[in-house]
C-alpha cells in the first residue's frame, strides 16, 4: 500500500482521476442499501450481548460508508 501511496504524485491528472473513479466504484459496490442497513439498525436494540452489538455497529458503518467487509 505504502508503494502505492507513494506513486500517486508521479501519475498525471487524467490518471488520477481515474484511481479516484475506481476507489470510489470499488467503495460503492460495498454499501448497503438503506433498507439491509435498517434491518441491522433494528437488531441494536434487541441484541444482550456486547459482542454481538460490537459487531453490528461495526457491520452498520461498513455497509454505511461501504468499507470492504
Amino acid at each position: 500500500m505504502g508503494e502505492i501511496l507513494k506513486e500517486l504524485p508521479k501519475l498525471s491528472a487524467n490518471d488520477l482521476a481515474q484511481v479516484f473513479r475506481l476507489v470510489h466504484d470499488l467503495e460503492a459496490k460495498h454499501r448497503m442499501s438503506g433498507r439491509q442497513l435498517s434491518g441491522l439498525a433494528e437488531k441494536l436494540p434487541l441484541t444482550q450481548d456486547s459482542k454481538e452489538v460490537s459487531r453490528l455497529r461495526e457491520e452498520i458503518g461498513r455497509g454505511f460508508y461501504g468499507t470492504p467487509s
